[in-house]
């Protein structure tokens, strides 16, 4: 995950204390939870391209996810 923080190309969805995405800007702080999630998904879509490419699949990812998350107290 720490590859991920340092990455200034990394895109981090961001959420707020009610489990809404906010909107990435400089203010926006991710949680481990964040990077976690985003490190997920770059690691879905890696695996993918490289299994896509070993098959002679020429294609573009495309991703149409959505975190759907609960806030939760603990």
């Amino acid at each position: 995950m720490d590859q991920i923080r340092s990455d200034p190309h990394a895109i981090i969805p961001v959420l707020d204390a009610d489990g809404q995405r906010e909107e990435a800007g400089p203010a926006a702080e991710p949680s481990q939870d964040d990077v976690y999630a985003t490190a997920h998904n770059v690691a879905m879509r890696e695996a993918v391209t490289q299994r896509a490419e070993e098959a002679g699949v020429v294609w573009g990812y495309g991703g149409d996810e959505q975190l759907q998350c609960e806030a939760a107290t603990p």
